[in-house]
């Protein structure tokens, strides 16, 4: 297939993938993309490299392979996104509350004993004392994770792995306030033991109560970020005193 000069490389490259090849499938190398579209090769070249930034290829010693890990193509937009306007935060944690809670109602339906031993496995790790604020995020973003992969769909489970990434990245330097993990921890344990009953109700109500927590959580982490961006432009504009040692003695006296 030869390329006329109106055509988009980057287009022709995207619909042979998606028509001819799946996740994990090696692609043509450089010289073959060359002969069968027709263009140079450093356009190739340059279009295989935005490939790749987008996340749907991957260059490896043997070759450059359709991408296997999908959520990487939904987190950078995601990410862009927020960077740009804060306030994009708060809409991306609203598009999670509509992921989570009709997660809850499509795993009522699908989920199996098996998934219920994750969850329970993933609640007893974060009772570990030791825990990190970043680890508990971490865990609890997996605890997330695993309700979406108890439904089994792919699309699903990716959007909210992505989505939830982003969130976790922009709160993981916080330090998390203990009271706010102890509900964590004991509203992870209502949302198990409603998907245990099959309880629709109860996993609903539990899951927005969770939502709500988690709201609190980013509230706490700006104010924490806030009070840092305050002390460093009061420490930036503070007037440094010649006479440190005065200073001190005075304010004791």
């Amino acid at each position: 297939m030869v390329l006329r000069q109106s055509d988009s490389v980057l287009q022709a490259i995207k619909e042979m993938i998606y028509n001819d090849y799946k996740m994990g499938d090696k692609i043509p190398t450089e010289a073959e993309l060359e002969k069968m579209l027709g263009v140079g090769r450093s356009t190739i070249r340059e279009n295989l490299k935005v490939l790749s930034a987008m996340g749907l290829i991957e260059r490896r010693n043997k070759g450059t392979f359709i991408t296997e890990n999908t959520r990487g193509c939904l987190i950078e937009p995601f990410n862009m996104i927020v960077n740009l306007r804060k306030d994009n935060f708060q809409y991306l944690q609203e598009l999670r509350e509509i992921l989570e809670i009709n997660i809850i109602v499509l795993a009522m339906e699908r989920i199996t004993p098996e998934d219920i031993r994750v969850l329970e496995r993933l609640h007893w790790k974060m009772q570990n004392p030791d825990f990190t604020s970043e680890y508990f995020l971490q865990h609890d973003a997996d605890f997330h994770n695993a309700i979406a992969r108890s439904t089994g769909n792919d699309i699903l489970i990716e959007l909210l792995s992505a989505v939830r990434w982003v969130i976790m990245e922009n709160m993981k330097k916080a330090s998390m306030d203990p009271a706010i993990q102890r509900i964590t921890i004991q509203e992870h344990r209502n949302i198990i033991d409603a998907l245990k009953e099959g309880n629709l109700a109860n996993g609903l109500n539990h899951m927005k109560k969770h939502l709500k927590t988690s709201q609190k959580i980013h509230v706490h982490v700006s104010e924490q970020e806030h009070a840092a961006e305050f002390d460093e432009e009061k420490n930036t504009n503070a007037i440094p005193s010649i006479f440190p040692i005065a200073l001190v003695k005075t304010t004791e006296s």
